[in-house]
């Protein structure tokens, strides 16, 4: 159990599973292994760092705001998958880098909203894909039927392709 004001949460384990109501300001969130995570994770002005392969087991947004518009990075080193929303916020100084293929089991949607934004793989989601902050993409986009939104600064660091079922990019 993550508890108001602690200063770090360190967990390193095969398999970690969050279902719980939601968790807020912790100053620094490390989780290592294979993830399931089912609930919001606020941080105030913490870094949210998860090491391993990571499975939404339902809709989460992971926050680093705390009460203001500046926050803290989020990294992703691994895979992300699970048929469910995700909103990563950093707000105007925190980075956010998914290292992983995001959606080898499609995300419900993807939003994104941070300083800088560096997608390193492939990100496929059923429903809409939004990035605000700027964007580096180094893997192809798909969606199946929802909008592709870059809202800044876009930089293609490779061939990118972006595909859409029935909306608009």
């Amino acid at each position: 159990m993550v508890e108001s004001g602690v200063a770090s949460v360190e967990v390193r384990s095969r398999y970690v599973f969050f279902f719980s109501s939601r968790r807020r300001h912790t100053r620094y969130i490390s989780v290592t292994g294979v993830q399931t995570c089912a609930l919001p994770i606020f941080s105030a002005s913490g870094v949210i760092s998860v090491t391993g392969a990571a499975t939404l087991g339902a809709d989460v947004t992971l926050d680093t705001t705390g009460s203001s518009t500046t926050g803290a990075n989020i990294t992703f080193t691994s895979t992300i998958n699970g048929a469910h929303a995700l909103i990563l916020k950093t707000g105007t100084s925190g980075d956010i880098d998914l290292k992983g293929i995001v959606g080898g089991t499609s995300l419900a949607s993807l939003s994104a909203t941070g300083a800088i934004i560096t997608l390193e793989k492939a990100v496929t989601t059923t429903g809409a894909q939004s990035y605000t902050g700027a964007t580096t993409i180094d893997g192809d986009l798909t969606s199946a039927s929802g909008v592709i939104s870059v809202t800044g600064a876009a930089t293609l660091g490779a061939d990118v392709t972006l595909e859409i079922g029935r909306a608009h990019v």
